[in-house]
């Protein structure tokens, strides 16, 4: 797959294409490629109105190489699969303010949890012209659950859940084994495949012929060239809603200020120490995510004991400056995290968690003049460094000493899923998304070999009792009360120290395009339908 480069042309019902798929084998000179690509972006950046009429709308944005964008090849520990939902529609999307009805049109919840019924609306089309059916959301729950996708959305801590799944007229009726909060999404997220495609796959894991790229999103796949790492897409003229940017490219850029600022890509992330540059000036709109991504430092219990002594770890969280880790690592661009895990910006943070603000002294008092030495291990990425020397310099004012060992994030990573540390700073995103992630977190009935990111050698039955009662409580109202009184508890007990949550600022012309936007869970502005559907 590597090797090709494919061209896609939309395919008509009953018409001969027009045009061929291009299929080329690949050049050993990738930058001749990539240089190549840049030239053609500035030329047609040279030849771009100011004012760009909307039917005419492109837009760029820097991105890599993810794989052949379907839901059963593309590569799934690189990419959270955008490129998919670009082409492929779910029941479900993320809105601005909630989870919204997209491809159903409703949805309703039967009062035992165990039944699931979603109306497909009607007039739905797939990129070669044939109508979009219940048939095909049936077919597709189905395929993956007899064949799981590259990300699983059907089974929950590796066991399928889904009973059966049946149509009626519009309707399709999923029914579940056991009532569970995460089913709704779980379901609800699945991209929906076209029956009359895959029907007669045999292996959809080695599936990239280019009709498994025909889906019923906003967008149809024009190329995808694997060798430089690019996509283009052009918006579906059959779209049940408005689709502003008429056609969007993601290409490689070696330097995402410099191609920003020459107008090769539209959409420019912006580090903490550039922003006042775009802020400053009226050309230039710059929008701030919520903090839904964010370090912690890992504490492994198994290899070192101690370290279940709860005052020694609220002596550590006491004894860590963040607010100097907010300002000195990311410019400001971050906010202290909560001890209770959830991001301050989460819909369901609360607020009574126990507070570990700055207070060497408070620390002091709590190790009653022991000492300790610990290894803390990191990667070797700049803001990780310079977060860990902060870190060593802050808790050597309380007795505790460090020996920094960074690495690779790969190598980091692995040694954190074999559990070989003592103390170790990590990065994750998706802390806007469902609480359950306390229960994955901090759990100990989740086996957690090969895990990375957890609570190792910690165990708390009331954390564990009211992270389960969470998972299976299908009220909404009841579960908020449920993960308010489960965020208290760890926050007092803080077997994980959650160290800050950054926010992502984004950089663009609104004269050019003004609909960058936030899905209420997540703080990608590129990477959600929000900005691209209206």
């Amino acid at each position: 797959m590597n090797s090709k480069r494919i061209k896609f042309i939309t395919l008509l019902l009953v018409v001969v294409m027009s045009m061929s798929f291009l299929v080329a084998c690949g050049s050993n000179d990738d930058s001749g490629k990539k240089d190549q690509l840049e030239t053609e972006v500035n030329q047609n950046n040279a030849n771009e109105e100011e004012d760009v009429k909307e039917e005419d709308l492109e837009i760029r944005v820097a991105g890599s190489d993810s794989g052949f964008p379907n839901p059963y090849v593309f590569q799934s520990l690189r990419s959270i699969g955008f490129n998919n939902k670009l082409i492929f529609d779910t029941l479900l999307e993320r809105g601005e303010e909630d989870i919204v009805p997209w491809i159903a049109e409703n949805y309703q919840i039967s009062e035992d949890g165990l039944t699931y019924t979603f109306t497909i609306r009607e007039g739905l089309k797939w990129h070669d012209g044939e109508d979009l059916t219940a048939e095909d959301v049936k077919f597709s729950i189905d395929k993956y659950v007899e064949v799981p996708a590259a990300k699983d959305n059907l089974r929950i801590d590796d066991e399928p859940f889904i009973k059966e799944v049946r149509v009626d007229g519009r309707d399709v009726i999923v029914e579940v084994d056991v009532a569970n909060v995460k089913v709704l999404n779980s379901v609800g997220f699945v991209e929906i495949l076209p029956k009359h495609i895959w029907e007669n796959v045999e292996d959809p894991t080695s599936f990239d012929a280019p009709e498994s790229a025909i889906g019923s999103g906003p967008y149809k796949l024009v190329e995808y060239n694997a060798e430089v790492g690019s996509y283009a897409y052009e918006a579906f003229e059959d779209y049940w809603r408005e689709v502003p940017i008429k056609k969007f490219y993601q290409i490689p850029v070696s330097d995402s200020v410099l191609a920003f600022e020459n107008g090769e890509i539209d959409l420019l992330s912006v580090s903490g120490d550039l922003v006042d540059r775009y802020k400053n000036n009226p050309e230039y709109k710059v929008i701030t995510s919520p903090a839904f991504t964010g370090n912690k430092m890992l504490l492994n219990m198994e290899k070192r004991p101690e370290l279940l002594d709860k005052d020694l770890r609220k002596a550590l969280y006491y004894g860590i400056n963040r607010d100097e880790i907010v300002e000195k690592v990311y410019r400001g661009a971050a906010k202290t995290a909560s001890a209770g895990y959830l991001s301050v910006d989460h819909v369901m943070y609360n607020d009574k968690v126990v507070k570990y603000d700055y207070n060497p002294e408070k620390a002091k008092e709590l190790l009653k003049g022991k000492t300790y030495d610990f290894e803390l291990v990191t990667s070797d990425g700049q803001n990780d460094i310079k977060m860990a020397e902060l870190i060593k310099l802050h808790l050597e004012e309380i007795g505790i000493n460090l020996n920094i060992k960074s690495m690779d994030g790969k190598s980091r990573d692995n040694i954190s899923k074999l559990g070989e540390f003592d103390l170790l700073i990590t990065g994750a995103g998706g802390w806007g998304e469902d609480p359950d992630m306390l229960r994955t977190q901090y759990s100990s009935k989740i086996d957690k070999t090969g895990v990375q990111g957890i609570a190792r050698g910690y165990k708390n039955e009331i954390i564990d009792k009211l992270a389960e009662k969470q998972l299976y409580e299908t009220n909404p109202e009841k579960r908020k009360e449920i993960v308010f009184e489960l965020q208290e508890v760890i926050s007092e007990e803080i077997p994980i120290i959650p160290l800050v949550n950054n926010t992502m600022q984004y950089a663009f012309k609104p004269a050019k395009y003004d609909g960058w936007a936030f899905a209420f869970n997540y703080d990608k502005t590129n990477l959600n339908k929000v900005s691209f559907v209206k």
